[in-house]
């Protein structure tokens, strides 16, 4: 059964006006505005830009959903079968032991462990209210470039992606397509074994981490940083 995303947009702009200090817009790309999300067959590669070195680090967390705006009926979304898009869950800057801390112009070629989760909302057989959360259908595995966030796989949705730091707030991730706006707040990091029961948990059978061993992740975390340490001289 599909239910349909409520229509809900909120605001924050006005209170983080008034406390904002210094922002910065943090982008990859000069590109801006939003891309068809639709649900686009896989292989269709975007402009090729330059290639930049990013570990995803500032990525890694929970981001809280703050900003769900609509410029068409939520209907027309593959995100459409829950009631809120809630989270934003990055658990480790790679999918595999395929390790990189290159970003270029195709999502492809950087896969991230990380899910889209939506809220969804009803009753029990008992008639009492549940809710849980899921990602939205055909939603996972997760991609990035350089100004890009894709997921889905084959058909997908892509967003153009910005980062808003400020000194005295926390860090904004800003989703946009042609039909939708989210605005993501950067929320306390997963402690160790939250984030190995999350990662087990993961529902895309796409990223290959869900299924390594405690043992074999650890190693692999370690590749990493010494990989980050080489490329940062």
């Amino acid at each position: 059964m599909r239910i349909p995303f409520l229509l809900v947009v909120a605001t924050i702009m006005a209170g983080f006006a008034a406390n904002v200090g210094s922002l910065q817009l943090v982008t990859n790309s000069p590109a801006a505005g939003g891309t068809d999300s639709g649900r686009v067959p896989s292989g269709v590669t975007p402009g090729a830009q330059a290639a930049v070195r990013d570990d995803l680090k500032w990525l890694v967390g929970r981001w809280r959903c703050l900003t769900r705006q609509f410029r068409s009926a939520p209907d027309d979304h593959p995100i459409s079968d829950g009631d809120l898009l809630e989270y934003f869950n990055v658990y480790l800057p790679y999918a595999d032991d395929n390790l990189s801390v290159k970003l270029t112009g195709d999502p492809m070629d950087r896969q991230i462990a990380a899910e889209f989760l939506t809220s969804y909302t009803g009753n029990n057989v008992r008639g009492e209210f549940t809710q849980s959360l899921a990602p939205p259908n055909d939603f996972s595995p997760v991609y990035i470039s350089t100004n890009a966030i894709r997921a889905g796989y084959p058909f997908y949705t892509e967003f153009i992606y910005h980062r808003q730091t400020s000194d005295v707030s926390p860090t904004l991730l800003i989703l946009d397509t042609k039909q939708m706006h989210f605005v993501f707040r950067q929320m306390p990091l997963f402690s160790e074994a939250d984030m190995a029961r999350q990662i087990t948990n993961l529902s895309s059978s796409f990223v290959p981490v869900r299924s390594m061993s405690d043992s074999e992740r650890l190693e692999l975390k370690r590749k990493y940083d010494d990989l980050c340490k080489q490329t940062a001289q």
